[in-house]
């Protein structure tokens, strides 16, 4: 099992569930947390 954390976009899982729905809204509207969610996403597929 890996030990790299998730980026956490909300504390409330329907909120956060609803965020990964529309990761274009999160993308417009918070780039920085999009972006580091995009690159630890990516760090754990390629793990």
């Amino acid at each position: 099992m890996l030990e790299i954390p998730k980026v956490r976009l909300h504390d409330d899982p329907e909120v956060e569930g609803q965020m990964k729905s529309r990761m274009d809204e999160l993308r417009a509207q918070n780039w920085e947390l999009y972006r580091r969610y995009a690159i630890q996403d990516a760090v754990i597929c390629a793990e």
